[in-house]
């Protein structure tokens, strides 16, 4: 019997490319997207994370509608335009990147709010994530001067509010499937992605049995 690479304990049957061997179901359904980077066209990853987002996804719709309902009303399109930017902003992310958590998401929304604060003093690098959200903040500060950083700030912790109340104690990606699904259901995936991803091929890893 050939061992899981991952836990070295339980049997291994799918080919994990990552870690160049055989690894369990069970180490591929709890580890992948969270301590496994993996490719974004794996079967099993792909297959997972389309059941995932496509479930989770009116969830979080509906808890959307709810937390940004008040700006809605107020007619603050400014705000409401800056908070649908910074989540086809984490979608433009994942999309290049497979591996990360709620956890993940809401510390890189406190990184961008530390940034946007007038009391930084001590420069901090940053995740690859914090790095990639605070760049597109800039970004779209400077090409939208009717958002300043305090409204800024204020979205960010609108939909920090919305991660912390969806995400759940088990799966580590919960309330980052439905934010994914989100967009893909009701928002929509911006053109440049669509394309991409229709271009590329699915791999689909073998299932290669002990002793062949």
């Amino acid at each position: 019997m050939s061992a899981c690479v991952y836990c070295h304990h339980d049997r291994g049957r799918r080919s994990c490319p990552v870690l160049g061997g055989l690894i369990s179901t069970t180490c591929c359904g709890r580890h992948r997207g969270v301590e496994i980077a993996c490719p974004s066209q794996c079967r099993y990853f792909k297959e997972h994370e389309e059941y995932q987002r496509a479930r989770l996804s009116l969830g979080f719709h509906e808890a959307w509608l709810k937390a940004t309902a008040q700006i809605y009303d107020k007619h603050q399109s400014e705000l409401l335009n800056w908070i649908i930017f910074f989540e086809i902003s984490i979608y433009e992310y994942f999309h290049r990147n497979t591996r990360g958590t709620d956890e993940d998401l809401i510390e890189a929304f406190s990184f961008v709010k530390h940034k946007l604060s007038p009391l930084e003093i001590i420069e901090t690098v940053g995740s690859e994530l914090e790095r990639h959200l605070w760049a597109s903040t800039q970004a779209y500060l400077k090409s939208h001067p009717e958002l300043d950083e305090n409204l800024a700030k204020a979205g960010i912790e609108v939909f920090e509010a919305l991660i912390r109340m969806l995400k759940g104690p088990a799966e580590p990606r919960q309330a980052l499937h439905g934010l994914l699904g989100h967009i893909e259901t009701y928002i929509g995936v911006p053109e440049e992605i669509a394309k991409a991803s229709k271009e590329s091929p699915v791999e689909t890893p073998k299932i290669i049995l002990p002793g062949r």
